[in-house]
C-alpha cells in the first residue's frame, strides 16, 4: 500500500523540480520510501530506498547525473561538454 508524505520543491542548479514523497507498506510489514520527480510534463524520475534519509542521500546522487545525461541526449550539453574538454576541465 501506497501512501503519499509530501511535495517538496527540489533545487538542483539554476533549476526547480516538484518531488512527491511515498511511504510504502510491504506485504511483509517492512516500510520503504519513493519519491517521484518531474523534471517536465512527460519526464519523471522514480526512486526508491529503506529510509526517507537515504531516499534523499540518493537524489543527491542520481539527480545531477540523470538531467546531465538527459540534456547529452537532447544536444544540449554537447557543445559545452566539448569546450570544457578542450580547455582540460571535468564537466561534470
Amino acid at each position: 500500500m501506497m501512501k503519499f508524505l509530501m511535495e517538496h520543491t527540489l533545487d538542483i542548479g539554476s533549476n526547480q523540480y516538484k518531488a512527491k514523497y511515498y511511504k510504502n507498506i510491504l506485504l511483509n510489514g517492512g516500510v520503504s520510501y519513493s519519491v517521484e520527480i518531474f523534471l517536465d510534463d512527460n519526464d519523471r524520475i522514480i526512486l526508491d530506498d529503506i529510509s526517507l534519509e537515504r531516499l534523499e542521500w540518493r537524489i543527491q546522487k542520481v539527480l545531477s547525473f540523470a538531467i546531465f545525461s538527459r540534456q547529452l541526449f537532447d544536444g544540449d550539453a554537447i557543445k559545452e561538454t566539448e569546450v570544457l574538454y578542450g580547455q582540460n576541465k571535468a564537466a561534470v
